[in-house]
């Protein structure tokens, strides 16, 4: 109940502070690239500047989210274009193919970020409809603990006797407990959370108990 109550807290004030953290790797990646692409000068003679900068695009938006990603892709483009397209240490573009190369990286560059957003789009139902079916489940377990519980008198087994329905032990309730286990383990693979199903057993269970 205590890291429940926490959790209800901290989330504003962690997020931002995550956010801030993935921005920054972001952009230190993004620095890193542009280091490597002056590293590698002389071997490519001016040529692929935007080498090392479209994997760190694409490891900005898997490790740390479009907005990081985005923000790391125009430090990158803004570097190259200054330090690595004729004249250097300008702006200026005097070959009408740099230009096509800044637009084309740039391209690439929203690509990525709207594929990124989509997948996160996509990821935040399949993790709303995992809850929903959870939840679903958790209810109508909760409500056939309550309706086939046919004890007479209490025992030690979880409020039930071990021929009772609803007894842990019983093939039904084992199945749908499957069922819960798998959901919590694609839920926490997508969020990172673990809730706790034997707990939420355990209560439901003991107000089968009582009701009886």
């Amino acid at each position: 109940m205590g890291s429940a109550a926490q959790s209800e807290k901290l989330p504003p004030l962690h997020n931002k502070y995550k956010s801030l953290m993935d921005i920054g790797c972001a952009l230190l990646a993004s620095v890193a690239a542009l280091c490597l692409i002056r590293v590698l000068q002389p071997i490519l003679h001016g040529n692929h500047p935007y080498l090392s900068l479209c994997p760190v695009i694409i490891l900005a938006a898997w490790l740390w989210g479009p907005v990081a990603a985005g923000i790391a892709a125009l430090v990158g483009w803004l570097g190259v274009w200054y330090w690595f397209v004729p004249p250097y240490g300008s702006f200026a573009v005097d070959n009408p193919a740099d230009i096509l190369g800044l637009l084309g990286f740039l391209l690439v560059a929203v690509l990525i970020v709207i594929a990124t957003l989509d997948q996160q789009k996509r990821q935040r139902r399949f993790i709303a409809s995992a809850r929903t079916a959870r939840s679903s489940m958790q209810t109508l377990l909760s409500g056939y603990l309550e309706a086939a519980c046919r004890c007479e008198h209490k025992s030690t087994h979880g409020g039930h006797q071990l021929t009772c329905p609803a007894h842990p032990n019983a093939p039904t309730v084992l199945r749908a407990e499957r069922a819960l286990r798998m959901l919590q383990s694609v839920e926490g693979d997508l969020t990172g959370s673990n809730p706790d199903i034997s707990i939420q057993r355990r209560s439901s269970t003991q107000q089968t108990a009582v009701g009886s």
